[in-house]
């Protein structure tokens, strides 16, 4: 870009205008004037200023390539015989067993809590009553 056209128009001086060239609007031939010289200042300085960088490419986008899950592969079972099938069996039947002992035993213990509860609601509506009828009476 020809940087010296560009640095000689911003050099080039300007007159002031007289009072009288305020007053009066300027003839065709002066605004055509102006607005080529105006343009070509536009012009020379646009050429000179260098163009923005291109942004950067994006990365690739990387797909690995397929593989098998583990969870979609078929588990490999051991070999077992018939009497590890029953111990395993018994086993789990044990832990039911005592899994329902226990669900049973915290079923009792709710309930004897509620049995408590009631019969203490109970002695203490008595003793409200007993007391309303004193106050009553007194």
């Amino acid at each position: 870009p020809p940087e010296a056209d560009v640095e000689r128009l911003l050099a080039m001086p300007t007159q002031p205008p007289s009072l009288l060239t305020l007053l009066s609007p300027p003839s065709a031939g002066e605004r055509l004037a102006r607005m080529a010289s105006t343009k070509a200042l536009i012009n020379t300085v646009t050429a000179a200023l260098p163009s923005p960088p291109l942004p950067p490419l994006p990365p690739p986008i990387y797909i690995p390539p397929p593989v098998d899950h583990p969870a979609e592969a078929v588990p490999e079972i051991a070999p077992i015989t018939l009497r590890e099938v029953n111990t395993r069996v018994t086993k789990l039947v044990e832990l039911h067993e005592q899994d329902t002992q226990d669900l049973y035993a915290l079923l009792k213990d709710a309930q004897d809590s509620r049995t408590h509860i009631s019969q203490r609601v109970t002695i203490d509506s008595q003793w409200v009553n007993l007391l309303m009828e004193d106050t009553i009476a007194h």
